[in-house]
């Protein structure tokens, strides 16, 4: 970084522009010093993004807690947040309670101009000191299609999500009580939150045609027990598409197949969809 770089008119601009991942290092001092950096996603892509905070060159697992104690906010051209809950496109704090560095993964929405984002890193609560490096990835979002069947569990689609990260799927459920299943797998003893949200428009995260995006997710463990199910994100204002956020896993102590299971309305509905998984 070069200071001073607390606001987005003084960001400092990464390399950042297209498919791909870069590396930015800085240090915040403990009085409400704020570091901005920007990065562009190119106009008619499809991309997700990915940040997260660490302290050993090399070692983007690394985190020294008295050093890399980090939040991070992704925001808007234009819209400067300093506070989590106020705007921000996307807010990443403690990786766990054990872990400190942040990070920050999510589809980004497509639009038909060159789009310019901020990363502000600060300190624990703006007023801790630390020395961090921060990866910034950028990839094509590239729907992994259900192979059907995948009813069941023994057949059902793999996701490809293994540990932290985030992929997208994508499928449709027949009016015939058809489900769809897919799996991913949490690592030998890592303490993760698991997400999914389901979509309508490839580029458009947050879009939801509740004609034809009429979904219920079901959350399901290695023994088939559910732990955690939604229909719809919004029933009082009829956004039917759904949502799992922040549903804690047991740390285990060898590598656990978890199963996400993605049907229609009553399980009778068609339901054409676009589908982000997530564990962090």
């Amino acid at each position: 970084e070069a200071e001073p770089n607390d606001d987005q008119r003084r960001a400092r601009t990464t390399t950042l522009d297209a498919e791909g991942l870069v590396t930015i290092a800085g240090a915040t001092s403990p009085h409400g010093d704020d570091d901005v950096w920007s990065f562009i996603v190119p106009r008619n892509t499809a991309m997700a993004f990915e940040a997260r905070s660490y302290t050993t060159s090399g070692d983007p697992s690394s985190c020294d807690n008295l050093f890399g104690d980090t939040r991070l906010f992704l925001e808007a051209d234009g819209r400067e947040i300093t506070t989590p809950g106020v705007r921000e496109v996307a807010f990443g704090d403690d990786m766990s309670d054990r872990l400190f560095c942040s990070r920050i993964a999510l589809s980004l929405p497509t639009r038909h101009t060159d789009t310019k984002y901020f990363l502000r890193v600060q300190g624990f609560e703006d007023f801790v000191a630390t020395n961090y490096l921060v990866d910034l990835r950028l990839w094509l979002v590239r729907p992994i299609a259900e192979i059907e069947p995948n009813d069941l569990r023994a057949v059902a689609t793999t996701a490809g999500l293994r540990g932290r990260g985030l992929v997208t799927v994508s499928g449709r459920t027949s009016p015939e009580r058809d489900d769809d299943v897919f799996s991913f797998v949490v690592p030998a003893n890592e303490s993760l939150l698991f997400g999914a949200r389901t979509y309508s428009e490839l580029g458009a995260p947050w879009s939801c045609d509740s004609d034809r995006t009429d979904t219920h997710l079901y959350l399901e463990d290695d023994w088939g027990r559910p732990l955690a199910e939604n229909g719809d994100i919004d029933l009082a204002n009829d956004v039917w598409c759904s949502e799992l956020q922040g549903v804690a896993l047991p740390v285990q102590t060898r590598d656990t197949t978890y199963w996400i299971r993605v049907q229609g309305y009553e399980d009778l509905a068609d339901a054409l969809y676009l589908m982000d998984l997530w564990l962090e």
